[in-house]
């Protein structure tokens, strides 16, 4: 399992298809995702694009066949710890790391 945290605005890049964004972070372990999906592994009848979500501390949920997600905790400096179980082969990024590793790809093309 990788563990992430994100600040409320936080994103997690899965596989190039699917943004996972920390929406809210409550004070009483309650989280507010938001998943979009740019591609097929999200799973359309589970989680239509956009689509916003109150979760639990403790809370693990299927976002596809081979991906979950665990909310591991909320701290009192306003991050929330993401647990994502995926296999080997499916890439998961930072948003921020994402998006630096796209413009690095496009310098050295």
């Amino acid at each position: 399992m990788l563990v992430l945290g994100r600040k409320t605005g936080g994103s997690i890049i899965i596989d190039d298809t699917i943004t996972l964004t920390v929406v809210e972070i409550h004070d009483n372990g309650v989280v507010t995702l938001n998943l979009k999906r740019d591609g097929g592994l999200l799973s359309k009848a589970l989680y239509p694009n956009g689509k916003e979500m109150t979760k639990m501390t403790g809370q693990r949920f299927k976002i596809c066949k081979n991906v979950h997600i665990t909310i591991r905790q909320n701290d009192s400096y306003g991050d929330v710890r993401l647990g994502i179980e995926a296999p080997r082969n499916i890439e998961i990024w930072r948003s921020e790391l994402y998006a630096k590793n796209k413009r690095q790809e496009r310098i050295t093309a």
